[in-house]
């Protein structure tokens, strides 16, 4: 059996002959330009998202951070000095040691303590150089910092301030 098919039923082939469709050079250019804004769009997305990310994890060590000062004094060995004592009271947190803010009249300077690290469940002496610094002092602000990935953060919610006239031998 042979099939025949009527002008009528092959419109559809002729269409499709007659048709032209866009030049290989512009079907190129539209799939690398496609190819890029997605890209693009997925490099945003996962950059925020690792940011927010970042940022959290920061906000959860900070509130894991349990610390107290104690023995907050000043001492005079060639150069004035602050030293106070910080326990570290948080359970699997090392603290990497404090930001140390002092606030005079019109200006403050920050500074990093000595040591370093305090180790969970654990005490040290932690002492500034304050040479020159001892007029006109109003406050002292102790940030401890913790480590967060490769990056050390401070955690000034979790600030201690302390008013000079309180402090013993200053």
């Amino acid at each position: 059996m042979i099939l025949r098919l009527k002008e009528k039923d092959i419109w559809f082939l002729k269409m499709k002959k007659n048709r032209k469709g866009i030049s290989p050079v512009l079907g190129a250019v539209l799939m690398i330009t496609i190819t890029l804004a997605l890209a693009g769009v997925a490099f945003v997305w996962i950059r925020n998202t690792v940011e927010k990310t970042g940022k959290e994890q920061n906000d959860i060590l900070c509130r894991e951070v349990n610390y107290a000062v104690g023995d907050l004094r000043c001492y005079n060995v060639g150069g004035n000095f602050l030293k106070f004592n910080a326990v570290n009271y948080a359970q699997d947190l090392k603290l990497m040691g404090f930001m140390v803010t002092i606030e005079a009249k019109g200006e403050s300077r920050s500074f990093n303590s000595v040591p370093a690290e305090i180790d969970s469940l654990m005490s040290g002496d932690v002492s500034i150089d304050i040479d020159g610094l001892l007029s006109n002092i109003n406050r002292i602000r102790i940030i401890p910092r913790v480590k967060s990935g490769q990056e050390i953060v401070n955690c000034e919610e979790k600030e201690t301030i302390m008013v000079w006239s309180e402090i013993e031998g200053c």
